[in-house]
């Protein structure tokens, strides 16, 4: 009877000192750590289908060792030309020529001004600019491009008021022609007026 019992308390401490290293082993599986994987040479990705990508936030990216492509438009000459618009008595409006676009050119027209100074009674509506270009076969276009006119206020001389326009565009005039500058009055327009209109712009080998 006593075998008995000590065979049976020999199975039980057994049996409680596997259950200790089964749980040990777990615990020592469970804490560590993981292992930094190197890779030797550079793997190839094949991707078979065009993934989504969602971007949250602000994302920083830099492009090293790409150079900007630059896409020359071909020789400029700059280009600057003024013209005075007469406006005679009794009349409305008056028109200027300035200078022609030499042959094979085009002229590429990047900003336009205008200043005038008239009797008080008097007033500038509008500043006008007319430019030509070919429509193959011989043919030509003109479109007359329309500028706001700002009242400056009075002139430092009495009685006369400073009437002026200027702004940037993009326009444009081919070979052989001239852009055209006009001036729009109103007011008493019994005495005669002048506007000066410059223009400013390049000159590209004509296509």
């Amino acid at each position: 009877m006593i075998e008995r019992n000590l065979s049976g308390a020999r199975a039980a401490l057994v049996w409680t000192a596997v259950a200790c290293m089964s749980v040990a082993g777990r615990g020592a599986a469970a804490a560590e750590q993981p292992k930094d994987v190197n890779v030797v040479n550079t793997p190839t990705v094949n991707v078979g289908n065009t993934p989504t990508v969602n971007v949250n936030g602000t994302v920083a990216v830099e492009v090293q060792n790409q150079p900007l492509q630059v896409r020359s438009a071909g020789p400029m000459e700059l280009y600057h030309s003024a013209a005075t618009v007469s406006i005679a008595a009794n009349v409305q409006n008056g028109f200027g020529a300035l200078a022609a676009v030499p042959a094979g050119k085009r002229l590429v027209i990047e900003y336009v001004s205008a200043v005038s100074t008239v009797a008080s009674d008097q007033n500038i509506n509008r500043v006008s600019l007319t430019t030509t270009h070919s429509t193959g076969g011989g043919s030509t276009s003109s479109v007359r491009h329309q500028f706001p006119v700002t009242d400056e206020g009075d002139a430092a001389v009495a009685g006369n008021h400073v009437f002026s326009a200027g702004g940037a565009t993009r326009l444009y005039c081919d070979a052989g022609e001239s852009p055209q500058a006009g001036a729009f009055r109103g007011g008493n327009v019994t005495a005669p007026a002048t506007v000066s209109v410059t223009v400013s712009g390049y000159l590209v080998d004509a296509p």
